[in-house]
C-alpha cells in the first residue's frame, strides 16, 4: 500500500539523521518512521539484516518456506538504542541487550490444520534455539508458569509477583501470561 506514498520531508534531513544514529536509510516513508519512533525513545523495527548471521537468515528462510499456514509471519524487531540505554531492571522487559526479537506466528481463517500450524510454530522456535537468549513474554501464546518465568530475570520477576502481592492478591487478573501472587492463587 505505501508503495506509491512519499512523506513531505526533505529526503536529505533524514538520511543525515538517520546515518548519524547509525542506520541505514531505506526509503522516505520508512525513513520517516524509523526518525519518528527513534525521536520518541521507540525501537526501530528491522529492516537492515546485515547484522545477522547468514546461518540465521538461511534459517529463518528455511523454516518459513516449510510452513504450510495459510498466513505465516517471522516478525524480527531490531533491539539496541532506547531500549538497550534502559537499565536492565528498570523495567519488567528483559533481554534489553538482545540485538533482535523473533515473534514466530501461524495463523488460519479456520481450524483446519491448526495442530500443523503449531507444530510449524514450535518447530521455527526449537530451529532458532541456538541463536536466542531468552524470550518476551508478550510472544509467548503456549501456556505453562515456565515460559512465564522464563521471561524475566528472576529479581524482575520478584518484583512482579510482589506488585502482584499488592494490588491483585486474589489474582482476578489472570487471563493472560499470569505471574500469580505468592499465595499461589
Amino acid at each position: 500500500m505505501a508503495e506509491h506514498a512519499t512523506v513531505a520531508l526533505d529526503d536529505r534531513r533524514l538520511v543525515v539523521e538517520l546515518q548519524s544514529l547509525g542506520v541505514r536509510a531505506i526509503s522516505n516513508v520508512v525513513d520517516a518512521t524509523n526518525l519518528a519512533l527513534l525521536e520518541s525513545g521507540q525501537p526501530v523495527h528491522a529492516f537492515d539484516l546485515d547484522q545477522l548471521a547468514d546461518e540465521t537468515i538461511e534459517t529463518l528462510l528455511a523454516q518459513h518456506a516449510a510452513g504450510r499456514a495459510p498466513v505465516r509471519e517471522l516478525h524480527l524487531h531490531q533491539g539496541g538504542g532506547a531500549m538497550a540505554r534502559t537499565p536492565a531492571g528498570g523495567t519488567a522487559f528483559a533481554h534489553r541487550d538482545a540485538a533482535y526479537l523473533l515473534n514466530i506466528i501461524a495463523r488460519s481463517p479456520d481450524r483446519q490444520g491448526f495442530e500443523e500450524h503449531v507444530g510449524w510454530a514450535r518447530a521455527t522456535h526449537q530451529a532458532m534455539d541456538p541463536w536466542s537468549t531468552g524470550g518476551y513474554v508478550n510472544f509467548t501464546s503456549e501456556p505453562g508458569q515456565d515460559k512465564v518465568r522464563a521471561s524475566y530475570p528472576p529479581d524482575t520477576y520478584a518484583r512482579l509477583v510482589a506488585v502482584k502481592d499488592r494490588y491483585d492478591p486474589a489474582n482476578l487478573f489472570q487471563l493472560n501470561q499470569n505471574i500469580p501472587p505468592s499465595g499461589g492463587r
